[in-house]
């Protein structure tokens, strides 16, 4: 693809959808994603998230002309994190079964965590010159207003989220590159608020190919307007919240009008339903961000701890490496009584069936936990900035506990699977305790093979206008 061109349409794409807009999260949503975690004071500033991107960007560059062959596939999949990819991996594995190609593209930090036969599947999402020179030339023509934009909305948002606005300018020339090359039919993806995936979707529909998305954590009314083709919703809280999302785009409004559909097609992520658990399982699960605070974590463990039991820490992904070496020292320290649990090396459904209860603030954990009958318990470490986030305690899913007394209350106590509980975990995934349990991967593969093949999307299982 020429230079040139690629320039000029890059630079359309990002004109049209400006940076604040494709990082959403930082961009517009900036007060609760600055408020939910802390920066370390030496990552502060201009030249610190300078250098942070420039080591994001030295670690994608594509030093070979050598380019990843199409399998003449229909589908272009899209994968930056782990829980982007756990959430896609089922339906991946869909198209497997139903021999319906796709291209499979993850991001390079994916590549030491995916197991082996799927990292053999996939392709390195990695720049090449073309897209270097674009990234450069666009970042030099945006970045002075794109500065001034980010400091008039919130003076800490250069100093702290830069970075994460200028992979912006790469991804958006890659994306060009590899879709025009491969000319997929449909685009899946598992995020709508982060750079990567904004970009992918801004290119899409640049290009005009129809996209779709699967639900990879519980929604709030926070999130963007749902811009999918086809949205592969958990349930119907997902879609109630996203109905209130409808103004949380930039759209002229007659782009408002685009057809678009939504399946509620349950949980992603592989659980397997066991019966209701007894109390002969002293482990207790304590999942959490870095954002939750790491000195919290440790002293609610040590609390528990001393009642007798064990814990078993799960941190996010996302921690830091300075965090994780804090949780292995303290781990270390307490024995046997502390074990740290890491989501590269062990899924959420194994995890899930090591403990008998799981302590966590605003996670989808604790829905995870319930419908696999572990005890979920609500606590904030740190007052979080929106008190039950995604609704767990009001609708009965999670218990609440404001203390750790109270938390080892709850963890002693029995717990009892109502109806009404059922009812309200099926609110946020559509297919609980249904035969589609376990099978929403093969929902959502078939569902898409039943669109590519010329079948209306009104004639689907589960599928809704928005």
């Amino acid at each position: 693809m020429n230079i040139f061109n690629l320039f000029g349409q890059a630079f359309s794409v990002v004109k049209n959808e400006p940076e604040i807009w494709i990082n959403y999260s930082a961009g517009i949503n900036h007060k609760f994603n600055l408020a939910r975690s802390r920066t370390p004071r030496h990552l502060v500033g201009f030249l610190p998230r300078m250098a942070i991107f420039l080591r994001w960007l030295v670690k994608r560059i594509r030093f070979s002309n050598k380019r990843s062959t199409s399998r003449d596939s229909a589908v272009f999949v899209f994968a930056e994190t782990l829980n982007q990819w756990t959430s896609l991996k089922s339906s991946v594995a869909g198209f497997n079964d139903l021999s319906l190609g796709y291209d499979l593209y993850i991001d390079v930090s994916l590549l030491s965590v995916m197991d082996g036969g799927a990292n053999k599947e996939s392709n390195i999402s990695s720049f090449g010159f073309a897209e270097l020179v674009v990234g450069f030339a666009l970042m030099v023509i945006r970045l002075p207003g794109l500065i001034a934009e980010l400091r008039q909305k919130d003076r800490e948002l250069v100093g702290k989220r830069l970075n994460g606005f200028l992979t912006i300018y790469f991804w958006i020339p890659f994306f060009f590159v590899a879709l025009r090359r491969l000319k997929p039919k449909i685009i899946l993806c598992s995020n709508d608020h982060n750079s990567a995936n904004r970009s992918l979707l801004a290119v899409a529909n640049y290009l005009k190919i129809p996209t779709a998305y699967v639900q990879h954590a519980s929604v709030s009314s926070r999130f963007h307007k749902l811009e999918f083709n086809y949205s592969f919703l958990d349930g119907k809280h997902a879609y109630d919240a996203y109905l209130e999302c409808e103004n949380n785009t930039h759209d002229a409004p007659d782009n408002n009008n685009r057809k678009r559909w939504v399946f509620l097609s349950g949980v992603k992520r592989p659980l397997t339903l066991t019966s209701i658990k007894g109390g002969d399982n002293d482990m207790v699960g304590i999942a959490f961000k870095e954002a939750d605070g790491i000195s919290e974590v440790l002293q609610l463990s040590q609390y528990i701890v001393q009642t007798g039991r064990c814990v078993l820490l799960r941190y996010h992904p996302a921690t830091s490496q300075s965090a994780i070496n804090a949780l292995n020292k303290f781990a270390k320290e307490s024995g046997a009584s502390v074990t740290l649990n890491s989501p590269y090396a062990c899924p959420v459904n194994e995890y899930l069936g090591l403990i008998d209860t799981v302590v966590a603030s605003n996670s989808t954990m604790l829905l995870e936990a319930a419908m696999v009958n572990v005890k979920s318990i609500y606590y904030e470490f740190r007052p979080a900035v929106t008190p039950d986030y995604y609704g767990y305690v009001e609708k009965n899913i999670a218990f609440q506990a404001g203390s750790p007394e109270a938390v080892v209350e709850l963890i002693n106590g029995e717990l009892y699977q109502t109806d009404s509980r059922i009812e309200a975990i099926q609110q946020y995934s559509h297919t609980y305790n249904t035969i589609w349990h376990n099978r929403e991967g093969s929902l959502v593969a078939s569902h898409l093979k039943d669109i590519l093949d010329g079948k209306s999307p009104e004639a689907l299982w589960s599928s809704m206008r928005f």
